[in-house]
């Protein structure tokens, strides 16, 4: 395969050549032509000589053959009247010539010689004459011309040589550019930019475009990486979430098949209903513990996905709340529960408005030292704990699915309690605001419209 430079020598060799014929050819006619014009003029004029001695009577045979030895033209007269031909070269006369009024210019040849011929029919002094004149004519090229022609090619030869040379070398200095840019953009190295050519537009315009390529690959690198780390985060988070459901699911787990072993054990039978009883709460318990974290789960699934609807209703946030708040003390008899309630008529969904509101009481009463405030008033709903407290970079992060700030704690704990909430709550054009002082404590509200 040919370079550009390559290509583009053949090309300018091809047109000096080209140019070089065609000047060639056309001088070559040009110099036929002021050839065949000179001979006219040489003709006419002697014609006029021959005319004149016509006229005068001054002529004769020596007459014409001393007159072609002098111009190298050779003349026939025939006189018409007395029937007579006067000629300076005899073998002229075996000319079949046509003679009319007007000047006829011929080309003829005899023996091997061109001749260009001027023949008329003319009225000298009363008596008539056909008049030939004939010049041997050779069509000479002029070798001073083709000298000059062949050493202004040779000028303009050495010139386009030394301007592809040039060119070459801006060329490929300019293909350099475009390919050492391309080596590192395929490395993904984006620091430099292309600089655009100050000599060839074309390499401009390829210069421009490489460089928007250059500005897009390094945009699709950026999302690739971005998408690259929310991959990596959400293969952390599956991961993380089916360590969660594995250790969630062992211990509910392993106290059913425990408790179910003792009973179908042989010895069971020496059970009393009272430990029977106690067993099968246990297992009733367990049981409930694993449909709670299931239901939590496949909620978390349905919100995100925008596949829950929500069935309004009227209620009272104040007696939902207190109600919540009865249910959970008996599981956490040890924490001391402050209630501030005003009646709060309001108009959602109650049953999740009441995970909203389970979620986040049990979160307080889970993470309290002590004591737990809730209040109602004004369709606001807050509740305050008196725990450890949420470091400032981890306020943002503990809505997001799957996010847990105490790996530890294992109790009913998905990392999803508040993001349902956050969901809940934007279905219902609120949102969820946390205020938290690491060492003190946390308080997270809500606030809906009043009915």
């Amino acid at each position: 395969m040919f370079r550009i430079y390559q290509v583009f020598f053949l090309w300018l060799l091809g047109v000096l050549c080209a140019m070089g014929l065609f000047l060639g050819v056309f001088v070559y006619f040009k110099d036929i032509k002021e050839s065949e014009q000179i001979a006219h003029e040489k003709l006419h004029t002697l014609f006029e000589v021959v005319d004149i001695s016509l006229l005068e009577g001054s002529f004769d045979t020596r007459f014409l053959k001393d007159l072609q030895r002098r111009s190298g033209v050779g003349v026939v007269i025939f006189d018409k009247d007395n029937q007579q031909i006067h000629y300076s070269q005899k073998n002229l006369t075996e000319i079949s010539l046509n003679f009319q009024d007007k000047p006829q210019f011929t080309p003829l040849k005899l023996n091997d010689q061109a001749y260009l011929s001027l023949t008329q029919s003319t009225i000298i002094d009363g008596r008539n004459y056909d008049i030939g004149v004939f010049l041997p004519y050779t069509h000479k090229i002029n070798q001073g011309f083709w000298i000059d022609f062949l050493v202004l090619f040779g000028v303009f030869l050495s010139l386009g040589v030394c301007l592809v040379l040039v060119l070459k070398r801006h060329i490929q200095n300019e293909l350099g550019k475009i390919a050492m840019y391309l080596q590192k953009l395929g490395k993904k190295d984006f620091k430099k930019s292309l600089r655009p050519p100050l000599v060839f537009k074309e390499f401009a315009e390829i210069s421009e475009r490489i460089g928007k390529l250059g500005l897009w690959l390094q945009k699709q690198e950026k999302i690739s990486k971005k998408r690259s780390k929310k991959l990596h985060l959400k293969y952390l988070q599956s991961t993380s979430i089916i360590a969660a459901l594995s250790h969630e699911f062992k211990n509910p787990l392993a106290v059913i098949s425990g408790y179910c072993e003792m009973i179908l054990n042989p010895k069971a039978k020496e059970l009393d209903s009272k430990n029977l009883e106690r067993f099968l709460s246990k297992i009733y318990a367990q049981s409930q513990r694993l449909n709670q974290l299931l239901e939590r789960l496949n909620l978390a699934v349905r919100l995100d996905n925008d596949l829950l609807q929500l069935e309004t209703s009227s209620f009272d946030l104040s007696v939902l709340t207190e109600e919540i708040t009865i249910s959970l003390q008996a599981r956490y008899p040890e924490k001391k529960i402050t209630l501030t309630l005003k009646n709060t008529p309001i108009q959602a969904d109650r049953v999740l408005i009441e995970n909203v509101i389970i979620n986040l009481v049990e979160n307080a009463l889970k993470y309290s030292k002590s004591k737990v405030a809730i209040s109602v008033k004004k369709g606001r709903f807050e509740v305050c704990d008196d725990g450890c407290g949420i470091a400032e970079g981890q306020v943002g992060l503990v809505t997001k699915k799957f996010y847990r700030l105490q790996e530890n704690y294992s109790q009913n704990s998905l990392g999803l309690g508040l993001f349902i909430v956050k969901y809940i709550l934007k279905l219902h054009h609120s949102e969820l605001e946390i205020k938290s002082t690491l060492g003190k404590g946390s308080c997270f509200s809500f606030k809906l419209p009043s009915v």
